[in-house]
């Protein structure tokens, strides 16, 4: 099973493919692609964040501490117990269990997709990458 780094290095590989096919195809603008780059390597890492003590799993619990302090500062209760419930069911669901299906991914990159439909289809490929490394395995 790939660390978060062979996880990352594993996606630019495929991220750099998906830039020298839209050379040659022009599947994308640049400037999405560009912009896409953050959302491809958060997806390529989402998978595990099943697992405790996985990067992507204490990056999302920091980013959403201020969420969740600013909903409770301005009394808005109900979001706040939205964000801290999902963040604890997280210690309930098993590593490579929900996380590690391709319609999970592809539900997670649909609220892209109402931004960019390129977004929703670089955050699947990014997840997608993840899938394949760990059934590849290694480093």
């Amino acid at each position: 099973m790939p660390s978060y780094k062979g996880h990352l290095k594993g996606g630019l590989v495929v991220f750099l493919l998906l830039g020298v096919l839209n050379l040659k195809f022009s599947f994308i603008e640049w400037s999405i692609y560009l912009l896409s780059a953050p959302i491809f390597f958060i997806y390529t890492l989402l998978p595990d964040i099943d697992t405790p003590a996985s990067k992507i799993r204490k990056w999302v619990s920091v980013v959403l501490l201020a969420p969740i302090l600013y909903f409770i500062y301005y009394d808005m209760k109900w979001e706040a117990v939205s964000i801290i419930t999902t963040l604890t069911l997280l210690y309930f669901v098993k590593h490579r269990g929900l996380f590690h299906n391709p319609l999970v991914g592809f539900i997670l990159s649909l609220p892209l997709g109402l931004v960019e439909p390129a977004f929703l289809v670089v955050a699947f490929i990014g997840f997608s990458t993840h899938l394949i490394l760990d059934a590849l395995g290694g480093n």
